[in-house]
């Protein structure tokens, strides 16, 4: 069986990358599709949930001046205390991503 696409997505200042699977199950879009309806209330909290969802089922290596994040623990404990910054980018990064290879997931 041939590996699962990845796309890996480096930051305009070319200190970050964040590479990302290109692939996602139906059981992981149906869960995420309700996480984002529950964003879709207006709830911010619920937004950053959704983010986080994608974050987490997407993110396989996330790069940092040349220091590699792997591991699903030590990427989520990375992304939570990420600076403002870079959680616009990661966002960003997801939204391009999504609309590659997911066009039909809505990304937050």
């Amino acid at each position: 069986m041939p590996d699962a696409p990845q796309a890996t997505y480096p930051s305009t200042e070319g200190d970050s990358s964040l590479t990302l699977r290109g692939v996602i199950s139906p059981k992981t879009r149906t869960q995420y599709a309700a996480t984002l309806r529950a964003a879709s209330a207006d709830n911010e909290d619920a937004w950053h949930r959704a983010v986080e969802f994608l974050f987490e089922r997407l993110v396989v290596d996330w790069v940092i001046h040349d220091v590699p994040v792997g591991g699903q623990r030590d990427l989520l404990a990375r992304f939570r205390v990420a600076s403002t910054d870079e959680r616009a980018w990661i966002r960003d990064v997801l939204r391009e991503h999504c609309a590659e290879f997911f066009p039909d997931v809505e990304a937050p």
